[in-house]
């Protein structure tokens, strides 16, 4: 018998699974991830409405957190001080 080797402990540091697209299979997206030795996954906020989403998902299982803001360039552009 041959040495066995432990999968690698892996985060998926930036996934949009609290976007509305996954409300069908965000299950199976995550056991999926789980069976691959993803044993975190980070979910990403970039609206309010969103970043609520991702909040709301990450305190309903172990292994997942959230993130909220926003991209650059979204939004009021303001003008210069000077």
């Amino acid at each position: 018998m041959g040495t066995v080797v432990p999968l690698p402990r892996l985060v998926d540091a930036h996934c949009h699974l609290g976007d509305v697209a996954f409300d069908l299979d965000r299950a199976a997206v995550l056991e999926r991830a789980r069976q691959a030795a993803v044993q975190h996954v980070v979910v990403i906020g970039t609206t309010l409405s969103d970043s609520e989403r991702s909040a709301a998902l990450a305190g309903a299982g172990a292994g997942l957190s959230a993130t909220a803001g926003t991209r650059p360039g979204r939004g009021r552009r303001r003008r210069p001080l000077a």
